[in-house]
């Protein structure tokens, strides 16, 4: 059996929850089938594949930086041309699609094809996504046109299968992601301590606004604690603003690590708080277990699937909710406790070999 991978997300992504996912499956099928994948391309940034080795393997190469985005359309233009280029081989036994490309490619081969679809919040907050319209469009289309639809999560296998009811049940698979941090990765960092964790983007839908609007009491009521924010981008003129209003410049701050300095970042803070109205997995829930760091979550979305009763919850549209759920972690060690060691015993639900496994097993069923 062969896969053969296409080039979008490795071309568009350095770094990012998609290309993180398909690098690590990638490196798993290829352990548990050597020989079993094929990348349709030859250029690529993504840091996933270099790290895992996978760039070595593949003999894939770095494209120059210079102006970045031109560089990205440059080498996206170059990376096309191979991947057609290797559809048109035809020495593969399945496509799967990293994002989705032009339907034209579905006309190129009579192999079966795979996608994934990681979410649909698009379509649930388009209001959000101004002009995706396009791109929402071509998810339609190859969800239609696959053979075999992969999601991240039950949930989102509902939210797809609700929103394009006229798919078949029967092609739509749910695979989990996983996460975590490898034992001893760290780093070393002075932080103010204690702090809240907030990972990842800070969209209308990540709900950060409303989540630190609720909190200011509390940094009020506890005049040590901070809230970090890894990732994201710099803060906005909005959230400057209003950060600046509450007094609390000099406890709030957004950090840009390496996978170690983010490892540390879990490792040294009091919870990670998660306020989302909407995910398709949440991987920042799995790598807060692999630290022993306590989650607070959203009750919605897939939330309470993927964390089960190793997190706690609080309603995102409830000032008091979140509240309520942070002075609890701040207050009752017993339960900060407890927490830890249910995280510990939810990890091990999920691992990077077994979602490959079960993604090998999909695959021979349309071969």
């Amino acid at each position: 059996m062969k896969i053969l991978f296409d080039h979008d997300v490795f071309t568009y992504q350095e770094v990012g929850g998609i290309a993180r996912c398909y690098s690590e499956l990638i490196g798993q099928m290829e352990k548990l089938m050597p020989g079993s994948c094929s990348l349709g391309f030859k250029f690529t940034n993504t840091s996933y594949l270099y790290q895992l080795g996978l760039a070595e393997r593949f003999r894939l190469h770095h494209y120059p930086f210079g102006n970045r985005l031109l560089a990205k359309q440059l080498f996206f233009r170059i990376n096309r041309i191979l991947f057609y280029q290797a559809v048109r081989r035809n020495d593969f036994d399945l496509l799967h699609l990293t994002f989705y490309p032009a339907p034209e490619i579905r006309a190129m081969t009579s192999k079966p094809i795979a996608v994934t679809v990681h979410d649909m919040t698009p379509e649930i907050y388009p209001e959000l996504f101004p002009g995706a319209e396009k791109w929402i469009a071509a998810k339609k289309f190859w969800c239609h046109h696959a053979n075999l639809i992969l999601t991240v999560s039950d949930h989102t296998r509902k939210d797809l299968l609700r929103i394009f009811p006229d798919i078949p049940q029967d092609k739509v698979h749910r695979v989990y992601n996983a996460g975590g941090f490898p034992p001893g990765l760290t780093a070393e960092l002075d932080l103010p301590k204690p702090y809240l964790l907030y990972v990842g983007g800070r969209k209308n839908y990540k709900n950060f606004l409303p989540m630190f609007t609720a909190l200011i009491p509390v940094f009020h009521e506890y005049e040590n604690l901070h809230l970090i924010c890894a990732g994201g981008g710099s803060f906005s003129s909005e959230e400057k603003q209003l950060i600046q209003n509450t007094g609390l410049t000099e406890r709030v701050m957004q950090l840009n690590l390496d996978e170690a300095g983010l490892a540390e970042l879990y490792r040294q803070a009091t919870a990670l708080i998660y306020p989302s109205l909407y995910e398709g997995f949440g991987i920042p829930i799995l790598e807060a277990f692999s630290r022993d760091l306590p989650v607070l979550l959203s009750n919605r979305s897939c939330f309470p699937e993927i964390a089960g009763e190793a997190a706690l919850y609080f309603d995102p549209e409830n000032s008091d909710s979140i509240v309520e759920t942070v002075r609890r972690i701040l207050t009752e060690p017993e339960l900060r406790s407890e927490q830890v060691q249910r995280g510990r015993m939810r990890l091990k639900d999920f691992s990077w070999e077994k979602s490959a496994r079960e993604m090998l097993a999909f695959y021979q069923q349309y071969l």
